[in-house]
């Protein structure tokens, strides 16, 4: 009796925080699908939702947060899922803070790729931009170090990705096998770790982080299971080293890249990402601002397509040139575009978004991503036939 009184206590006691959103999505396909046997349901409707509970207990000793999601799909039986983005604690020891449970760590400063940004695995079914990540298992310490601060990171638990089902639209050339294979015997309870040293020189922000363990990226290699060709994936151990930076340059020019350098999936191989940013700012009455991007992004992996030894590459020598218009007025109105363009031939990926806040409790947001010429890429591919216009109302309260 004892202790149910005392948790119950830490429980009345704690202060806490929650908030929540849910949404319906519209996903149109203009072009039928490049495969008979894919879903050519134009539009595709969805409904997911978001939980999220802050709090402190133990005498506000302890921090926790909790964030639940999941989507329901009309079309895509795998987008149909849902996943514990984070379930943590953190405190303070001595000089040291401290995250145990799930979390979300990201890395990186560029904004057309994220090549360092290895700890989270990427939810491919919920966004096809590969801008949404899974809640990874952890435990984490940060300190601060000399100029900076010293994070390390213990991994106890590896997530594979989730494509598209083999009937739904985007998703890769080939139907996909349920088959998984994995370098390591350990298979998914790898213990993988990681660490990253950040610290400011002058007006920049820099990093440098090492990963070694299961990699985030699968191989994928085409074999005929019951006389079908399908896709499985490999995860392969790998070290990776990786560095970004960023800071202004000169008035409202900012320096933003980022690097890293592989081993473990065939040669030794790196890649690079970075460019200039600009800001015109009050560029209107109503005081809007301008934002102008543009990247370049190079990597080097060996023939990173299917059969490879080496993942996939989505990029490996392209020029980006990105916008962002914030009207900055009260209904948060903000258009972004994105512009990839393959420089060794006439191929380009375009991306066009935009939000708008039509009351204090209701967004509206829209995407497009479209192609021209585009490549035979594993990647890239789906984009040929299942260039998209998605919309989304969004409740938050």
């Amino acid at each position: 009796m004892k202790r149910t009184l005392t948790f119950a206590g830490l429980l009345v006691a704690a202060t806490s925080h929650a908030s929540s959103w849910l949404d319906l999505e519209l996903r149109y396909f203009p072009d039928g699908p490049a495969s008979p046997e894919q879903s050519d349901a134009r539009p595709a409707g969805s409904i997911g939702g978001q939980l999220q509970w802050q709090g402190a207990i133990a005498d506000d000793s302890i921090d926790t947060e909790l964030i639940v999601f999941a989507r329901i799909d009309s079309a895509d039986s795998n987008r149909t899922h849902a996943d514990l983005r984070e379930a943590s604690l953190r405190w303070k020891s001595d000089q040291w803070r401290w995250l145990a449970g799930v979390s979300k760590v990201f890395w990186g400063a560029a904004e057309s790729v994220h090549l360092v940004n290895i700890v989270n695995q990427v939810d491919v079914v919920e966004d096809p931009g590969l801008e949404v990540h899974l809640g990874q298992p952890m435990l984490s310490g940060q300190r601060a170090l000399g100029p900076g601060f010293l994070e390390l990171y213990a991994l106890p638990w590896f997530r594979p990705r989730e494509y598209p089902a083999n009937d739904a639209r985007l998703r890769p050339p080939f139907p996909l096998s349920d088959q998984i294979e994995y370098e390591s015997g350990a298979g998914q309870s790898h213990l993988d770790l990681a660490a990253r040293y950040q610290w400011t020189q002058g007006s920049h922000d820099i990093g440098i982080s090492l990963f070694h363990g299961t990699g985030r990226e699968p191989t994928l290699r085409v074999e005929p299971i019951m006389g079908v060709a399908q896709i499985i994936q490999r995860y392969e151990q790998i070290t990776q080293l990786g560095f970004d930076l960023q800071g202004a340059i000169s008035g409202d020019w900012v320096l933003k890249a980022e690097g890293m350098v592989r081993k473990g999936q065939g040669p030794t191989f790196g890649a690079f990402a970075g460019g200039i940013e600009y800001t015109f700012w009050a560029i209107s009455e109503a005081g809007a601002d301008l934002t102008l991007n543009v990247e370049y992004i190079y990597d080097g992996r060996l023939d990173g397509t299917l059969d490879a030894p080496a993942p996939p590459a989505l990029f490996d020598n392209n020029l980006f040139v990105g916008a962002r218009y914030a009207f900055n007025n009260f209904s948060l109105t903000e258009l972004r575009a994105g512009l990839y363009m393959e420089l060794s031939e006439l191929a380009g990926l375009g991306v066009l978004e935009f939000r708008h806040r039509l009351r204090d409790d209701l967004l509206l947001e829209g995407r497009t991503a479209f192609g021209n010429n585009i490549p035979d890429e594993p990647l890239l591919a789906p984009l040929r036939e299942d260039g998209f216009v998605e919309l989304r109302l969004k409740w938050v309260w």
